[in-house]
């Protein structure tokens, strides 16, 4: 049987230092579907029929084969084992039993002695398609390659040569064939396989529709080309006709995994499935290198290394396993001897040294350490130029390391073999429309790739932030990385997606590969609109992933991922004011609910919570009570091969469990500090039970009052209402009962009762928090008592200061309060504090820049409106307002900058309508830049720019008082 691939993307999605962000679709992202349970039934009866026809020494000696077949095909090696001995005792030269025998022992890891049983097996029938498939695996693992060729070579003539095979003889050829073309790189062979209904795969299942084993070997087949669709389709196909075979349920774990874009909610439960099926089948090999990825992604150390034994205890041979144990000695342990001594097992035992060395440079592409996997693609292409896994890999590990030229070398003759690798199709397309759509700009630590329609528009603000970061961050962390880094801005999430992993779908924003940074283009939001983000900031994006490369490069891609993440979004806040998340209702929520993890637990966490933004509390913690320097220190010391434990004990002077107690100590403080309504326990709340409560009390003032939320909830005001009412005619001082009261009052706009049950609530009941203080504020608002509307609006800031939903939030309700009195100063304060913790506000910007340009503060203006570039930069008034303000300062280089831009962008809406509106718009310009050129002295260009308006728009008033400012 083929072996599954486990996709190289699957796992580095988890690990990649991708920006998410807060543009995530809504809700939490989803998992795979359910796998179905384990259905022995099939396999049950089979088992049963041939151990009756053993018991009444009927069809023998077949029975003992189709046994010990069905055994193995369920990895039940040990029961397999003892059949095939009492087969083999009885009929010692059956080349069925032979061939049974031969599997085993390929599956234990005896390639000897295998080959020796399958070579006995086809002296005693060479038709034996079965034995000359397992046969050519076995070859193809002892590394015995100048043997494949002519063996499997008879595959297509036994095909060629036979009408109207069986499903079964039809798999065998598939498997043979498969592995014939992989030696070759024969593309017509690939096709032949696994094209299509008219392939031999597709024969075979014309022959019997229910063959699982062919439709696993099909969805092994398209897994191997990065087609996870079609893989997941073959061997979801497969499980539903049988939900026990071991392999198809392994595919579908792999291929729906990866459709999930490896998320790590979909991670977790990829490993539970995994662990259900190992539990299962124990001696199934694959099942425990899955799982030992699956942990080692989430640097579960002992879990992966568990996983890793087990393998290795079923079959002490198998390559992959010694190659998951190896990149666990020297990636988990930093171990460098064990790791050594694993690589030397290789040789001793006398393995594909090939298949080996592509083990690990998979691995360590997980990791990132791309340099590291280049060399060890290198090692597998040197020891078998003939593997066309690691040949394509390795050029994909060029893409990532940004050698273009190099992997377009690899892909190509990547290509020309194998045409059906959609990784690979995808790139080289990728590559294509990097020559055809895409420009190169260069800064003196950036190479920019940007695409021809973007550049006027985004070239000068891309570059000038990419040095502006490069210089920030480097000055703080002390170190400069390999210059210079790749930055790509994507006009096209698909490309984007394609560059980053391979394939299209990735939910994020950026990504860092180390040494390149990718990143959306906001002129990419109708793919972006697919995965949520209908608005983002790309200058954060960049500042975060830039960081990535500063912390992978400075660890030598050895820092734990929480820490990389939480470092990254750290630095978010002290790009521009304003720039850090809105992540504070979201880890207050995970704290009071006890879903933060601790350091010792926090590798193994992958939500977006924990990793990004408890992480970068914990950089924050740091920052705050040792010094920067020593976060740095930190990040030095996982260069050098330190673990975690070492790392923190060196430079914190304490170990994780202790740094843990000043953590909780560190967040209890920050949670304090933020009066949010406390969460309910939804078992205290529900309605049935709290009904049996009012049936046996009818004056359990508390029960009333429960259900009343418990409605309120619900949206159901009317009995509600009717509940607090009960309750409070009880007991007039129930919480819950006024709590009720008032936001039903408040939702059904009696402002006035509104009023009356929050005041109770906040001044009688001690319900001080944002929950009251906002309606209340609302409330006042709405009945015109704007005094105590803005004393309230300013209370809920003080409970929750960063509490910003947008256009429904304190700041928002300030600013339109003071803006009805006419109290600029105020409008102003709010504004900037608005803008000062939401990153996406740009109204709020625009607004607030409007003051200033009346004030003539065109300083402050121009803080304000240069944010607003990273918001969306396609909006003409930024740009035009920019320019004025720069003028203004007599920086006219900027305006100039700014001009040409809107120019640009007016052009671009005149290529899709040539209205007069627009006609009208770079008219005025041209003027105004002309205007500009006059301030300067400089008539050539004046009048120039001035002639341009007037072709636009002729006898445009602006352009001809211009003219006549430059005649002598």
């Amino acid at each position: 049987m083929l072996k599954i691939k486990i996709v190289v993307s699957l796992l580095i999605l988890p690990l990649l230092a991708a920006s998410l962000y807060a543009q995530q679709p809504p809700g939490h992202p989803q998992g795979p579907p359910p796998l179905p349970p384990i259905n022995r039934a099939l396999y049950d009866a089979e088992t049963a029929k041939l151990q009756d026809d053993i018991k009444n020494q009927t069809n023998l000696p077949g029975s003992y084969a189709g046994l010990a077949r069905l055994l193995l095909e369920q990895y039940k090696l040990t029961d397999a084992e003892k059949t095939i001995t009492y087969g083999l005792k009885a009929f010692p030269d059956d080349s069925a039993l032979l061939t049974a025998q031969g599997e085993l022992l390929l599956n234990k890891g005896l390639y000897e002695e295998s080959e020796s049983a399958l070579k006995k097996a086809l002296e005693k029938n060479p038709k034996n398609l079965c034995a000359r498939a397992n046969l050519a695996q076995v070859l193809l693992l002892a590394g015995k390659f100048d043997s494949i060729i002519p063996l499997c070579e008879y595959f297509i003539d036994y095909y060629n040569g036979n009408e109207k095979l069986p499903a079964e003889d039809l798999l065998y050829i598939a498997q043979g064939c498969w592995i014939l073309a992989e030696r070759r790189g024969d593309k017509e062979m690939f096709h032949k396989v696994a094209g299509g209904n008219d392939s031999i795969l597709g024969e075979a299942l014309k022959a019997d529709k229910n063959s699982y084993l062919a439709l696993s070997f099909w969805g092994a087949c398209y897994l191997e080309k990065y087609n996870t669709s079609g893989a997941g389709g073959a061997f979801s196909d497969a499980v539903k006709i049988n939900s026990a075979h071991p392999i198809s349920r392994l595919g579908l774990i792999i291929s729906i995994l990866e459709q999930s874009q490896g998320i790590d909610v979909a991670v977790d439960t990829a490993i539970l499935y995994a662990v259900e099926t190992a539990e299962a089948y124990p001696e199934f090999t694959d099942c425990y290198n899955l799982l030992t990825l699956l942990y080692a992604g989430k640097e579960q150390t002992k879990e992966a290394l568990d996983c890793a034994n087990k393998a290795l205890t079923a079959n002490p041979k198998n390559i992959e396993s010694l190659a998951n144990l190896a990149s666990i000695r020297l990636l988990l342990e930093k171990d460098r001897k064990s790791f050594d001594e694993v690589c030397k097992k290789v040789d001793d035992y006398k393995l594909n040294k090939s298949l080996f060395y592509y083990y690990l440079g998979e691995n360590f592409s997980r990791k990132l350490d791309f340099e590291s996997a280049q060399k060890f693609y290198d090692t597998a292409v040197q020891a078998d130029p003939k593997n066309m896994k690691a040949i394509t890999e390795l050029g994909i590990n060029y893409m990532r390391e940004g050698l273009e030229d190099k992997a377009k070398a690899a892909l190509e003759a990547s290509y020309a073999k194998d045409p059906f690798n959609v990784s690979v199709v995808n790139y080289l397309k990728l590559l294509d429309i990097f020559e055809k759509e895409y420009v190169s700009v260069s800064t003196p630590h950036f190479n920019i790739r940007i695409h021809q329609y973007e550049k006027e528009l985004m070239e000068p603000y891309v570059k000038d932030l990419a040095e502006e970061t490069y210089k920030t961050l480097t000055a703080k962390y002390k170190f400069e990385p390999v210059n210079p880094t790749l930055l790509e801005v994507f006009a096209d999430h698909r490309d984007f997606s394609v560059r980053t992993m391979g394939l299209e779908g990735l939910g994020a924003l950026g990504a860092c590969l180390g040494k390149v940074v990718t990143i959306d283009s906001p002129y990419a939001r109708e793919q972006l609109a697919q995965i949520g983000a209908v608005e983002f900031n790309w200058g954060v994006v960049f500042w975060h992933e830039f960081a990535h490369v500063i912390a992978l490069q400075l660890s030598k891609f050895h820092v734990p991922r929480w820490f990389t993440e939480g470092l990254s979004t750290y630095e978010e806040s002290f790009c521009r004011p304003g720039w850090d998340r809105d992540m504070e209702l979201d880890l207050w929520m995970a704290y009071k609910t006890g879903k933060l993890s601790t350091l010792t637990k926090l590798k193994e966490s992958g939500d977006l919570t924990n990793l990004y933004y408890y992480g970068s509390l914990i950089c924050e913690c740091i920052d705050k009570h040792y010094g920067f320097d020593k976060i740095v220190e930190m990040l030095k010391l996982w260069g050098e091969g330190k673990n975690d434990e070492e790392v923190f004990k060196t430079v914190l002077g304490k170990t994780i469990e202790q740094f843990d107690v000043e953590m909780a100590a560190y967040m209890k403080n920050w949670a304090d500090n933020i009066k949010y309504a406390p969460l309910r326990n939804p078992a205290e709340y529900n309605i049935k039970n709290l009904l049996n409560k009012i049936a046996q009390n009818k004056e359990d003032a508390d029960a009333y009052g429960k259900l009343a939320i418990a409605y309120l909830q619900k949206g159901e005001l009317s009995p509600a209402e009717q509940n607090a009412a009960k309750a409070l005619e009880i007991n007039p001082n129930e919480l819950n009962a006024t709590v009720t009261m008032a936001n039903s009052r408040f939702q059904n706009k009696d402002y006035n009762s509104a009023i009356k049950y929050f005041k109770k609530a906040i001044y009688e009941l001690n319900y001080d928090y944002y929950q009251a203080h906002f309606p209340l504020a609302e409330s006042y608002d709405k009945t015109g008592d704007l005094d105590n509307a803005i004393k309230e609006y300013l209370k809920a800031i003080e409970c929750f200061p960063k509490f910003i939903k947008r256009n429904e939030n304190p700041y928002d309700r300030l600013v339109k309060v003071y803006a009805t009195q006419k109290n600029i100063p105020k409008v102003k304060e709010y504004l900037e504090k608005l803008v000062t913790i939401d990153q996406l506000d740009f109204a709020g910007r625009k607004k607030l820049a409007k003051i200033y340009i009346a004030q003539k503060d065109y300083d402050s203006a121009a803080k304000w409106l240069s944010q607003m570039v990273f918001i969306e930069p396609n909006d003409l008034v930024l740009h035009d307002m920019l320019a004025n303000c720069y003028i203004a300062k007599k920086e006219f280089p900027k305006a100039e900058t700014e001009y040409a831009v809107a120019i640009a962008l007016c052009k671009k809406m005149l290529e899709m309508e040539e209205d007069e509106t627009n006609l009208k718009a770079i008219a005025t310009l041209y003027s105004s830049r002309a205007e500009m050129y006059l301030l300067q002295g400089d008539k050539i260009k004046a009048i120039s720019d001035a002639n341009e308006a007037l072709m636009k728009v002729p006898d445009f008033p602006k352009a001809l008082e211009i003219l006549k400012k430059t005649k002598p």
